[in-house]
């Protein structure tokens, strides 16, 4: 993997005539297809220009002489502009961009480790940018290590405001004023313990509350998709084990008796080595974006099943599939709402789990706090929920389906399971001239939703992307039918498309 990544970097390098430092590559996983990499350069619009080069470079294929960019597929790759740290007035020289990690993909299910014979919670949707810190404490280097190895400290959470951050880089952490756990602490320490600092136990539901990592506005590069982006800025910390006192989180903590703050009180005994930033998602409250939950009124079942919905404007995508239901179901859907007239009409249909697939219409009238729908009049009868409940406007860092379905692949049909060029799974239902399907990426980090017409061997899609505490897109996409095993993504109609060719996987 090493050799890779240098050869990779070398390759860019070479032919963007640049230096290899301003080349990082923040992700690559074992076995992936896909490399998460970017310029690192000094200069806002040298890095601009280098982005923008190889957008354009990146549609055709790279020279054969190169070891890795040779075999790059050519697409319009998108790129995600960064420049927060300017905007927190740092320097380059303030951080290690080789130690720098992306925690925005990183698979719930390995969200705890342990660093310093601790639970170490993992800052699941954030961008950590390292800072200089190895060889800032002497020759003390065990303090930052990954094994609990001897001298090694725990981690915990810093959430401050813009304004805190360059001071606290050069200066660090400072005693709190607001000390609520001042005397608990030195009743069980001593005068030692009259100043702390505080960090948290998490990050996420913790240092990044409102009330410690004030979310401030970014003006972002010309050419990007907002004028302005909001961020949060919490501080990745080590602490010293023999220096602290532990105490119930004082906010809300959500019935997690884990949820912890921690007190450090030797100003000494807390060392930052990571800046992590996380984009806000904004939430409107006339947005039906959230996991939905729906009764079937009929067969007297509450919670039939549950419904992840992402929506974009008036555009609405969802992926259902069964909760407590006696019969196992999975839909896609996409329609439009009406907002004056608060109605959702969508169309939608069963993915292949079960040997009764139905499609059709559905109506659904919408509470004036977006938080409830009711099926009404004009719906097709076939579709068996009546009352939807939203249960949480939470966005989800992974989407998972249960490993119990079974997708189904009938032979001569396109119904079934396919494979794209990008590694994303796609499960895909034709009904007459409808397709629907349900596309989820190899590492199950990003997923969307697919409904469209079959015209002869053209299929015109709607895609939107499902909740997701990432950025999330949609778009429209023309495909062409190649053969009964093989389809073309032609054109982006609108939005950006990762996979360009989709092959079937037949069972054996």
């Amino acid at each position: 993997m090493r050799n890779f990544v240098v050869s990779f970097i070398n390759d860019i390098a070479k032919t963007f005539s640049c230096k290899p430092e301003y080349v990082r590559v923040f992700e690559l996983a074992r076995g992936s297809l896909t490399t998460k990499w970017g310029f690192t350069t000094p200069d806002q619009s040298y890095t601009q220009d280098l982005a923008k080069k190889f957008v354009e470079e990146a549609t055709k294929p790279f020279s054969v002489d190169l070891l890795v960019l040779s075999k790059t597929v050519p697409a319009h790759y998108p790129i995600q502009w960064e420049q927060i740290p300017s905007t927190l007035q740092l320097q380059p020289s303030d951080f290690e961009p080789s130690h720098d990690r992306d925690y925005r993909n990183c698979p719930v299910s390995d969200s705890v480790q342990q660093r310093g014979n601790r639970p170490y919670y993992r800052p699941i949707g954030w961008y950590r940018h390292a800072l200089r810190a190895i060889n800032k404490y002497s020759n003390d280097k065990p303090w930052l290590g990954m094994n609990n190895g001897p001298g090694e400290w725990p981690v915990a959470y810093h959430g401050t405001k813009k304004e805190s951050v360059s001071p606290i880089i050069k200066g660090g952490l400072k005693a709190a004023v607001v000390d609520h756990y001042k005397y608990k602490a030195m009743q069980e320490k001593g005068p030692q313990a009259e100043y702390g600092i505080y960090l948290a136990t998490y990050c996420n539901k913790g240092s990044d509350s409102e009330r410690y990592a004030a979310s401030f506005t970014v003006k972002m590069l010309p050419g990007t998709p907002f004028k302005e982006e909001t961020y949060k800025v919490v501080f990745q910390c080590r602490f010293n084990p023999k220096t602290f006192t532990e105490h119930d989180w004082a906010l809300e903590s959500n019935g997690d008796p884990l949820r912890k703050e921690i007190r450090v009180y030797k100003m000494d005994g807390v060392r930052p080595y990571g800046v992590l930033l996380k984009k806000c998602i904004p939430v409107d409250p006339c947005n039906l974006t959230g996991v939905w939950t729906c009764d079937d009124v009929q067969h007297n079942v509450k919670d039939a099943g549950t419904y992840f919905i992402g929506q974009f404007d008036e555009h609405v995508f969802w992926f259902g599939r069964k909760h407590k239901a006696s019969w196992d179901f999975a839909n896609t859907s996409y329609g439009t709402i009406n907002k004056n007239e608060r109605k959702l009409i969508i169309q939608w249909g069963d993915l292949p789990l079960g040997h009764c697939r139905l499609s059709g219409k559905l109506i659904l009238g919408i509470s004036s706090d977006y938080k409830s729908m009711t099926k009404l009049e004009g719906s097709d009868k076939i579709f068996a929920g009546t009352d939807f409940r939203k249960t949480s406007e939470e966005y989800v860092g992974k989407f998972e389906i249960d490993t119990s379905m079974k997708w189904a692949t009938a032979d001569n049909e396109m119904s079934g399971c396919w494979k794209g060029d990008d590694g994303t799974r796609y499960i895909i239902a034709t009904f007459q001239n409808k397709i629907y399907w349900l596309a989820i990426d190899e590492a199950i980090r990003r997923s969307h939703v697919g409904v469209g017409t079959v015209n002869g061997s053209i299929l015109t899609i709607k895609w939107g992307d499902i909740i997701s505490d990432q950025e999330r897109f949609h778009g429209e996409i023309e495909c062409r039918i190649e053969s009964p095993d093989r389809i073309i993504i032609v054109k982006c109609i609108c939005g950006q498309f990762s996979t360009k060719e989709l092959t079937q996987v037949r069972s054996s």
